[in-house]
């Protein structure tokens, strides 16, 4: 596993860690101290897996579940 996928698994459990609605504490930290995870953050929101809600606030997308 490469650097950025090993960040991107660690901002992802710190993520879904938190819970949907209060991750703006994990993406304000991570963004704050380390340019990288700012690149991860906004790489995962391409993917579809994180949006940015404002005041920069970071949320995991809901994933639809078919049954």
């Amino acid at each position: 596993m490469d650097e950025i996928e090993e960040l991107k698994e660690v901002v992802m459990n710190g993520l879904s860690g938190q819970g949907p609605s209060r991750l703006d504490m994990v993406g304000h930290m991570l963004c704050k101290t380390n340019q990288g995870a700012k690149a991860i953050l906004d790489r995962l929101i391409e993917d579809g897996k994180v949006e940015r809600l404002p005041r920069g606030i970071y949320r995991l997308k809901m994933q639809e579940s078919v049954f």
